[in-house]
């Protein structure tokens, strides 16, 4: 669903079925699809390179995103396209909760001075 702007090195969201295309995207549409992935990218960064500390304020941020384009969808293709972001941001949540668990785990596995 998204792909790296060779110009910008940057995600963006890419269409890859439907009846919409680039060109036929509403701008705002495509403005907040494109900070949606840009958020979910800086969100594995932050868990790559180990900073948790804006991690679930990103979150947060997604989802306020993910409500706005909400808010744009009024037929049923983009409403599904909604649906299925809505299902990989709760996958990706759901992922992340695991990876912090791990970590508190295994934060409380080290010995004590």
């Amino acid at each position: 669903m998204s792909a790296i702007n060779s110009e910008s090195a940057r995600p963006q969201l890419r269409l890859i079925q439907g009846g919409l295309s680039q060109e036929t995207l509403p701008n705002g549409w495509r403005s907040l699809g494109d900070r949606i992935v840009d958020c979910t990218a800086m969100i594995g960064m932050q868990l790559a390179s180990g900073r948790w500390a804006r991690v679930a304020s990103l979150i947060e941020y997604r989802r306020d995103l993910l409500a706005q384009l909400r808010m744009l969808s009024s037929d049923e293709q983009s409403r599904r396209c909604v649906a299925a972001l809505e299902a990989a941001m709760s996958e990706s949540e759901a992922m992340v909760a695991r990876a912090a668990a791990l970590r508190v785990g295994a934060g409380s596995d080290r010995p004590r001075p």
